[in-house]
């Protein structure tokens, strides 16, 4: 008689123990008054109707089904979804504080430093100091209309780029979405975006791990998945990365705070948002100062939301 391996008992063994303690959380937790939703599994829940499809369609679909207010079980998360505009009204204005947090994903701890940034920063004081930044600093009339002429110029290489192409077959959403990438890297980083490609090429592998669903963040108290599925290396590989450009960015741009405030040099020039985050963490006037990581964090948010919206054409 063969009895198995030591490697495969083990194996199962473990198996058998992370599925016994999933179920046995899931039948701990108090029934709530919850909004209607479809059949539910024990441990996955609602993942396999998800399973597969682009979330926003396979969130349309079951809402056809199970009413504008429905809710999910996705693994360990209990998730509301809304799909009718008077009440997500409801939810992110009338009792917006209610339902300001953000999730804490891996993503998030990783590549943000513990979600030092805009969008998934916690909510509290540190998250509206930095939201006060980008609307009095960031992202204000005065600072927009100072970045026309990087606008203007972009314009004109598009322009001139599709004027050489007479005749040729012409790909005008490659060429628009290259035109915002960078316009969102030179009024972020600077004139001289030396680092573009390269960044954009590692928000977009970020884009991949940021959507849809991962096990890893759905069964949060396994705490090896994240490891064992490959989320964790690929992660922070892109963080080191990321580490290496940011550094020589914040370093050059401190460079040329030093010498504008010596009048020797660029003195005449528009400051971008790299510039203008190292200027407001110098006054010390601000309740949380501002780290290498947190600008990192909200130059990654800009880039996240030009890229993202340059691809939707």
């Amino acid at each position: 008689m063969e009895f198995p391996s030591p490697f495969s008992f083990i194996s199962s063994l473990i198996f058998i123990l992370v599925i016994f303690h999933l179920v046995t959380k899931s039948k701990r937790k108090a029934k709530s008054n919850l909004p209607p939703g479809p059949w539910k599994l024990p441990i996955l829940g609602n993942l396999l109707q998800v399973a597969g499809k682009i979330p926003h369609l396979g969130l349309r679909e079951l809402a056809k089904i199970y009413g504008p207010l429905m809710h999910l079980q996705l693994g360990e998360i209990s998730a509301i979804v809304i799909s009718n505009p008077r009440v997500a009204k409801e939810v992110l204005r009338t009792n917006d504080l209610c339902f300001a947090d953000r999730p804490e994903l891996i993503l998030g701890k990783i590549i943000l430093a513990n979600c030092r940034d805009i969008v998934l920063a916690l909510y509290g004081d540190y998250w509206r100091q930095m939201r006060k930044i980008c609307t009095l600093e960031l992202l204000s009339s005065h600072k927009v209309r100072s970045f026309r002429f990087i606008r203007e110029d972009e314009a004109w290489q598009l322009i001139q780029s599709i004027k050489s192409s007479s005749g040729l077959p012409v790909n005008i959403s490659d060429k628009v979405s290259k035109v915002s990438n960078a316009i969102t890297c030179r009024s972020t980083i600077g004139e001289k975006c030396k680092y573009q490609d390269e960044l954009i090429e590692l928000v977009e592998e970020i884009a991949h791990w940021g959507s849809g669903f991962f096990m890893a963040d759905l069964f949060r108290s396994v705490k090896f998945l994240p490891q064992l599925t490959g989320m964790k290396p690929a992660l922070k590989k892109i963080r080191s990365k990321l580490d290496v450009i940011f550094d020589s960015i914040i370093k050059e741009h401190k460079e040329r705070l030093n010498k504008r405030k010596e009048g020797t040099e660029y003195a005449n020039e528009e400051e971008d948002l790299v510039d203008v985050l190292l200027r407001i963490n110098e006054s010390q006037r601000l309740e949380f100062p501002i780290s290498s990581g947190d600008i990192q964090g909200l130059v990654l948010d800009m880039f996240t939301a030009g890229t993202d919206t340059s691809s939707a054409f």
